[in-house]
């Protein structure tokens, strides 16, 4: 809830307007979509979770949601997508990722993870 809750104060704020959380598969899938419904102060913020089949997270990526969820298993798919989402790319799901090439735009870059030992620490994209 404290992730999300900070996530509110920067949409409010205009300082975000989408997020991305990478998660196990039953945290994107389950946990966070719960977690958004259960708080009071958390309603009105729109989600989507990219799990499932390719073109189940084709269509969650062309959704207009403020916070995607994906799990960490489908990362390396969603890199795919955004490498081929060039200059002259069409679809709508690569005009919402944007260009790879406009990753300087990207004003800021947050990582938070659990409490589980086991799980890796959150990846950090490095600015181009």
């Amino acid at each position: 809830m404290i992730t999300l809750t900070a996530m509110r104060e920067l949409f409010k704020r205009g300082e975000i307007r989408k997020a991305l959380v990478i998660a196990p598969l039953r945290v994107a899938r389950d946990t966070w979509p719960e977690e958004i419904r259960k708080w009071d102060h958390l309603r009105g913020m729109t989600y989507a979770a990219a799990v499932g089949t390719a073109e189940e997270r084709r269509k969650v990526l062309a959704a207009s949601a403020q916070i995607t969820l994906i799990n960490r298993e489908n990362v390396s798919w969603l890199v795919e997508t955004m490498e081929r989402c060039g200059p002259f790319a069409c679809s709508r799901a690569c005009r919402l990722l944007g260009n790879v090439g406009d990753r300087p735009s990207v004003p800021a870059e947050h990582g938070t993870g659990g409490t589980d030992p086991a799980v890796p620490p959150p990846l950090v994209l490095p600015k181009r």
